[in-house]
């Protein structure tokens, strides 16, 4: 089942991110999340538009790389998507449920561009779920119901803005 040639006959079309700027990126989005201390982020006001989007920005880089999920797979997490399931054996499964883009078909054999509800969820690692918290607790701050705050750059009163896949893709970049 899991060997042989793929159904799937779709390119990734994805630019890889060099080794060279992946290991410095991944170490200081950990350095930002794990530094986080929540009690000091109350309002939208605690926190500088600069260093909300940075440890936004850090947050996403994590929750991609340790999960696998692609940009707009991640801007379109809802706050509850995090599930951690403990086994019988006291271990901990962090789930991500979420809804997947790449190669979702409808019974006509169309692309679904809303994408569709992944039947399996992501899993990640307890640096993933750290990640997916502190995004989720600036997301209630800010009054959202997505975890990364849809992006309000059209109305300059707002001190913060979320971040959209697009933006996602250049500042990852």
């Amino acid at each position: 089942r899991y060997v042989g040639p793929s159904e799937n006959r779709g390119e990734n079309a994805t630019v890889p991110i060099r080794k060279a700027t992946l290991q410095p990126l991944i170490a200081w989005a950990v350095r930002l999340v794990n530094d986080f201390d929540p009690s000091t982020y109350q309002t939208a006001e605690d926190m500088t538009v600069k260093e909300m989007q940075a440890l936004s920005g850090a947050c996403i880089v994590l929750i991609a790389y340790l999960t696998g999920m692609r940009p707009k797979e991640v801007c379109s997490l809802r706050i509850d998507c995090l599930r951690e399931v403990e086994g019988d054996d006291g271990s901990v499964r962090h789930e991500v449920h979420g809804v997947a883009f790449k190669n979702e078909r409808d019974e006509d054999g169309r692309h679904v561009s809303e994408g569709r509800e992944r039947p399996d969820p992501w899993l990640t690692i307890e640096q993933g779920a750290r990640a997916i918290r502190v995004q989720q607790h600036l997301a209630r701050v800010l009054g959202s119901t997505m975890l990364i705050a849809p992006s309000q750059q059209s109305d300059p009163d707002r001190r913060i803005a979320g971040l959209t896949p697009a933006h996602t893709n250049r500042r990852i970049r």
